[in-house]
């Protein structure tokens, strides 16, 4: 976990993402008690414990059913069809995590294509706020999805007022104000 998401409740939820891990030895210390595991044994970890056990070469992390290649070739075929948010609500950050433990460059491309072809669905849909699905919408997003969802959709309420006089400026979307606040830190 980047030290800056030290304390969002996000990157912290995001972090206990189930990882099944291959034990490639058996551990006599520390954790011994918590994993009993013989080397070759399959078990899921939390993304934050298979990344440290990994990168000590004592586990091998494997990638979950969530992130899976037939999951994947379904998001291909059709992503907006799917809830990702029922697979994991941190889809897309907890697979770019999984992608470097398992070093897996198809599974960014496959993040990369779901999370365009589903932002043109945001797009379209965050402009319509008395749309009856909006809510069955919303339940199928991403924590990042919906966070881009209800951004477009203050910036189009906002935008409205402004072409009927009733704003005298544009408010900056609460998303555009955070990605400067990074570039500025960084």
């Amino acid at each position: 976990m980047p030290v800056g998401d030290y304390y969002s409740l996000d990157s912290i939820l995001r972090e206990e993402t189930p990882v099944p891990v291959e034990f490639q030895v058996r551990l006599t210390k520390g954790l011994a008690n918590i994993l009993d595991a013989p080397a070759g044994e399959v078990k899921e970890l939390p993304l934050w414990l298979a990344r440290a056990l990994d990168s000590k070469d004592y586990v091998y992390a494997r990638v979950p059913r969530t992130h899976s290649k037939p999951t994947l070739a379904a998001l291909k075929v059709d992503a907006s069809k799917h809830s990702l948010s029922k697979l994991n609500p941190y889809y897309y950050e907890a697979g770019i995590d999984l992608s470097i433990m398992t070093n897996d460059a198809e599974l960014v491309q496959a993040l990369m294509i779901s999370f365009a072809r589903r932002y043109k669905d945001i797009l379209e849909r965050y402009d319509h706020t008395e749309d009856k699905n909006a809510g069955t919408f919303i339940k199928t997003l991403t924590s990042e999805e919906r966070r881009l969802y209800v951004s477009g959709q203050r910036s189009s309420v906002h935008h409205s007022k402004w072409k009927r006089r009733m704003l005298e400026h544009i408010e900056h979307a609460p998303i555009t104000q955070m990605s400067n606040k990074k570039l500025k830190t960084s």
